[in-house]
C-alpha cells in the first residue's frame, strides 16, 4: 500500500513532498492519467520535484509510480482494509505535526489571539463547527474567550462590528470560499485580520486570509461509496496553536516578573 511505502520513507520527506502526496491520495484516479508535468502544475511545483519525490519512495520514475497507483486501485487486497485506513490517519496526523512545527503562521495565529480585542471562530460545516467549539473550549480553560458562531448570517452581523484589532479564524476542509465571498469582502473593507485552518492544498480561502495553518486530511471511500474525511489532524492544528499560545503567555509572565525585579 502507498501509505506503507510513505511511512517507511517518512524521514526523507519535506513539506512540498507532503503537499504532493496529499494531492495524489485525494485525486489518485486522475493522477493515474496525468503526465508528470500535469501533476507538477496541479501541485504548483516542478517536474524535477515530483521526480525526486517518487524516487525517495523507491520508484524508478514517474511511470513506475503511476503503474503502482493503478495496481493499487484495481487490486482489492491492496485497498480498503482496516489497517490501511488506520495507517492513513496515522500518516495524516504525523505529517500535520511536522507541518505545524515548521509553520511560522501557527505561531502568528497564537500571537494574534493573544493581542486581538475580539477573536471570532467560524466553521464551514458540521465537523468544522465541532473543531471551532473545541478550540473555544480549550482557550476558555485559560480564561480566554473566543467568540464562536455557527451561522453565516450571524458572522456577517459580527463582522460589521469588527476592525483591525480583531481576528476571524475560518475552519474549512476544502478551503472553498463559495458562500463566504460576501463576508470576505466586508472583512477586507473593515481591515479585520483573518486566519484559515484548512486541508493542506492550494485553496481560495487560504489565499484570501492573512495567516494559514494546515491539516493533512486524506479522504477515504467507505464501503457504501461515501467519501470520509477524518478531522483528527484538524484537532492537532488547534492543539498546536493552543500550545504556542501557552508559550507566549509564559514568556509574557516572565517579562512582567523581570520588570518588577
Amino acid at each position: 500500500m502507498l501509505m506503507e511505502i510513505v511511512n517507511k520513507n517518512y524521514d526523507k520527506l519535506n513539506a512540498i513532498d507532503v503537499t504532493i502526496l496529499t494531492y495524489v491520495t485525494q485525486h489518485s484516479d486522475e493522477v493515474t492519467k496525468m503526465g508528470i508535468e500535469a501533476l507538477a502544475k496541479a501541485c504548483y511545483t516542478s517536474k524535477s520535484t515530483v521526480l525526486r519525490l517518487v524516487q525517495k519512495l523507491g520508484f524508478s520514475g514517474f511511470s513506475d509510480f503511476k503503474s503502482y497507483l493503478k495496481w493499487e486501485r484495481t487490486n482489492p487486497s491492496a485497498r480498503g482494509d482496516y489497517q490501511d485506513r488506520i495507517d492513513t490517519v496515522q500518516w495524516d496526523i504525523a505529517q500535520t505535526c511536522r507541518t505545524a512545527r515548521a509553520s511560522t503562521d501557527v505561531v502568528t495565529i497564537a500571537r494574534s489571539i493573544k493581542t486581538s480585542r475580539t477573536v471570532v471562530l467560524y466553521g464551514t460545516g458540521e465537523a468544522q463547527r465541532y473543531c471551532a467549539r473545541e478550540m473555544q473550549r480549550s482557550f476558555m480553560e485559560l480564561g480566554v474567550y473566543l467568540f464562536y458562531t455557527g451561522a453565516l448570517e450571524e458572522l456577517k452581523m459580527l463582522v460589521r462590528t469588527l476592525g483591525p484589532e480583531d481576528l476571524v479564524i475560518f475552519i474549512s476542509l476544502s478551503g472553498s470560499v463559495g458562500s463566504l465571498d460576501e463576508v470576505m469582502r466586508l472583512i477586507k473593507v473593515r481591515g479585520v485580520r483573518t486566519a484559515s485552518i484548512t486541508n493542506l492544498t492550494t485553496n481560495a480561502l487560504a489565499e484570501r486570509c492573512d495567516y494559514n495553518a494546515y491539516a493533512v486530511c486524506t479522504s477515504m471511500a467507505t464501503p457504501g461509496g461515501v467519501e470520509h474525511s477524518s478531522f483528527a489532524s484538524f484537532f492537532v492544528v488547534i492543539e498546536a496553536i493552543y500550545v504556542h499560545y501557552l508559550q507566549l503567555a509564559a514568556e509574557g509572565s516572565e517579562t512582567e516578573s523581570g520588570g518588577e525585579d
